[in-house]
């Protein structure tokens, strides 16, 4: 892709400096997949919608180097007819779970030689058992450790829109390959913003549930932090979740999901606002806080949310959506960047400091309770917050600094800023492409009340279309599955 000078970053840095001027393009509408292809499956046809994503890996993913193993017997042996809420649906593994029959790798050459799992990890197990149909696994960063995918066993993922771009991390490889249309969805899990980064980077939605619903088991972390067994801990650490290309298909995984049995004891869980319909929901729209830098581009977007939403159609009968910027939210970016370190650090080494731990937990539970307040104080349903504070950038494999408005910032600062305080309140979050800024994905984090998980995901379904472009989907630079494609 051609560069104008404005757009010239300097050597040895990522980011680009600032440009006069933007080409914004509203995200297209994407049509909800899933339900349709359940309904194909139970019609029979499982082996087309199966067959269809087997060929878009073999077609399609040399482009970005996302799917690291697929195995097509195994996952045609699979078909059923039966009524379970995932029935037949293609889904891709992150490589750091175990999906049994292959290999888990980690983005290591320490585990390229180890044996195929024996057994499925619980989550990968939970979402068999609901009917999904595990076609194939997706790259990472070595051991997870970075906010970029690549490694030396598998080599880089490439970013859908623009090769030259990082697809984020640690769940890079899932997020890649479900906005490159190679499944319908995709697993990914969150240390420090490993399933929302990507999300924003490649145009996908994920869902990160409030702090403990979705905890990782703890015998299925590989192949670091297993020393850890405080579900408190672990629960801080480490969430699992969903990529798909849209919130109504996220809506219908999670659900499910979320009433499972994997959702692990928690205070908060799944409580809810009052049911009655409201005629007029409240968003807050958080372009900075906490000193922190926000690429001006992203700025100038977010800022559009409120007239957008002004301007969206108003069907009969839907809750009408108001948004409002808001310049007073109350985190600490440097109290909570300690928090997350001190949790990082007790993931990533064999022994940790109880007295750090009590530190950081308290620090959340102060975080939580700002929140909370936060949100009862203001009136606001959800808070649209940025993923992160630059657009996707170039492929950056030794950490260089990220430019951020002409200032250069630390790598992991740059790139987590925006995500670590939301991970420490333990609010449940939905990322949501909102638009493309000089072709490249920006997506937002939409950050909901802890514990209100299904309610968060019934509210961004609505902002969903209330965003979305009809237009837009005739420029979109990639072409997403309809229901066209498949029998029913």
């Amino acid at each position: 892709m051609h560069r104008t000078e404005t757009e010239k970053r300097p050597s040895g840095l990522c980011g680009m400096i600032r440009s006069r001027t933007m080409d914004l393009q509203r995200w297209p509408v994407v049509e909800p997949l899933l339900p349709h292809l359940v309904a194909a499956v139970k019609a029979g046809h499982g082996k087309h919608v199966l067959e269809f994503f087997l060929r878009r890996i073999y077609n399609s993913d040399g482009e970005i180097n996302s799917v690291v193993e697929s195995c097509a017997p195994i996952a045609l042996e699979e078909i059923r007819s039966d009524s379970r809420p995932f029935e037949g649906l293609p889904l891709l593994v992150k490589d750091n779970l175990h999906l049994e029959g292959f290999h888990t790798v980690c983005g290591s050459s320490v585990f390229a030689n180890n044996p195929v799992a024996a057994r499925d990890s619980k989550f990968v197990a939970t979402l068999r058992e609901l009917g999904a149909i595990p076609i194939g696994k997706t790259n990472v960063p070595a051991f997870c450790l970075d906010l970029q995918t690549f490694n030396d066993v598998y080599g880089t993922t490439k970013n859908p829109y623009n090769a030259q771009l990082t697809v984020g991390g640690s769940s890079g490889g899932s997020a890649a390959a479900v906005a490159m249309s190679l499944a319908p969805f995709a697993i990914g899990n969150d240390l420090n913003g490993s399933l929302r980064i990507p999300a924003s980077f490649c145009g996908v939605c994920s869902f990160h549930a409030s702090r403990g619903v979705l905890t990782i088991h703890q015998e299925d972390i590989f192949p670091r932090a297993r020393h850890i067994v405080d579900p408190e801990v672990l629960g801080s650490i480490l969430t699992e979740g969903l990529f798909t290309t849209n919130v109504a298909d996220l809506q219908f995984c999670m659900r499910p999901l979320l009433h499972s049995s994997i959702k692990q004891p928690h205070e908060a869980f799944m409580k809810r606002l009052p049911q009655k319909r409201r005629q007029e929901v409240l968003l807050g729209v958080v372009t900075s806080y906490s000193r922190m830098l926000l690429d001006h581009r992203i700025d100038e977007a977010m800022k559009k949310i409120p007239s957008w939403l002004e301007e969206a159609p108003q069907n009969v009968g839907t809750t009408k959506l108001v948004a409002r910027i808001a310049s007073d939210f109350v985190l600490d970016g440097k109290t909570t960047h300690k928090a997350t370190r001190i949790f990082s650090d007790a993931a990533a080494t064999a022994k940790y400091d109880f007295k750090k731990l009590e530190e950081a937990r308290s620090i959340q539970a102060m975080s939580s309770a700002a929140v909370q307040k936060y949100f009862e104080t203001t009136g606001f349903s959800a808070l649209i917050m940025p993923v992160c504070a630059v657009l996707p950038p170039e492929h950056n494999p030794n950490q260089n600094p990220v430019v951020i408005n002409d200032v250069e910032v630390p790598y992991f600062i740059g790139m987590a800023c925006y995500v670590e305080p939301v991970k420490i309140s333990g609010c449940p979050v939905v990322t949501m492409p909102l638009c493309l800024i000089d072709g490249r994905p920006c997506g937002v984090q939409v950050v909901g009340r802890m514990g209100c998980d299904e309610e968060l995901l019934s509210l961004c379904v609505e902002l969903e279309r209330h965003l979305a472009s009809a237009e837009a989907r005739h420029t979109h630079p990639l072409k997403f599955p309809s229901l066209a494609d498949f029998p029913c």
